[in-house]
């Protein structure tokens, strides 16, 4: 090992950085940590994110973070068949690792805002998709056998089961924390499929109060979970998506009970 106080990051210098970058790639973790922690690295690392940042519009420190976590876990990987510099392996191998990062965010936001578009809308059997304005949208016919539209139709899948997870652990949370009253009302309509009217007459609340209940109810899980970014973005598809996921939730619940 070429440096003088290994608990010591600021030691670091020209003579033995090669030296510490191999160590670091044998799998030593004091000369990992002393890498990463130190001057030569940190400001690279920061100069890099900086970059990608500007080019492909990710954050910064998402960026660096993400470096970090991958290089400490990976960095016994790098080859260097051609005996260039150790630094100029480990920078390049950096740099690829914030690139991949970028654009694998770039592609998952992409089908994330796809899905929520889908999510958010009302399909009918006929192949439609009903706009805010009522009007009938043909749904864009895509080859199920691609790869890109397998990979998406993966990825979808993923998030899908996500965000139905999210909204019943809220569920869940918030029946658990509830007063007698929200509890009758909100199962009655969720799991009941009730409206207003319909609940008002079967537990004899007033209507005004049941209105109220279960609107204060669907707006705190609504602000805790990705819904109330649909509602949000897209007001005039409330119903059509956004309570149907709340309504199955409910339901699930229960029926764990």
């Amino acid at each position: 090992m070429a440096t003088s106080n290994i608990s010591d990051p600021s030691n670091i210098t020209d003579i033995n950085l090669e030296q510490l970058i191999a160590d670091a790639i044998k799998g030593n973790k004091e000369s990992l940590h002393l890498l990463r922690f130190g001057p030569w690295f940190t400001t690279r690392l920061d100069e890099m994110s900086t970059y990608m940042s500007c080019i492909y519009g990710i954050d910064a420190v998402d960026i660096r973070d993400k470096v970090i976590d991958t290089l400490s876990d990976k960095i016994q990987t790098i080859r260097n068949p051609n005996n260039r510099p150790l630094s100029e392996c480990l920078l390049a191998f950096c740099g690829k690792i914030a690139k991949n990062f970028c654009l694998n965010r770039i592609r998952h936001n992409l089908v994330k805002k796809n899905y929520l578009e889908c999510l958010a809308a009302s399909e009918g059997i006929n192949g439609t998709r009903i706009s805010i304005e009522g009007v009938s949208i043909p749904l864009k016919s895509l080859d199920a056998n691609s790869p890109e539209e397998i990979l998406r139709e993966k990825e979808i899948a993923v998030l899908r089961e996500k965000f139905r997870a999210d909204v019943y652990l809220e569920v869940k949370r918030a029946l658990d924390n509830s007063s007698p009253t929200d509890i009758r009302i909100v199962v009655c309509w969720g799991a009941g499929m009730m409206n207003l009217k319909q609940i008002s007459e079967a537990t004899g609340i007033p209507l005004s109060t049941v209105h109220n209940h279960l609107t204060a109810w669907q707006k705190q899980i609504l602000k805790k979970t990705i819904l109330d970014q649909i509602v949000s973005e897209n007001p005039g598809y409330r119903r059509a998506g956004t309570y149907e996921m709340l309504r199955n939730a409910i339901t699930k619940v229960t029926r764990a009970a």
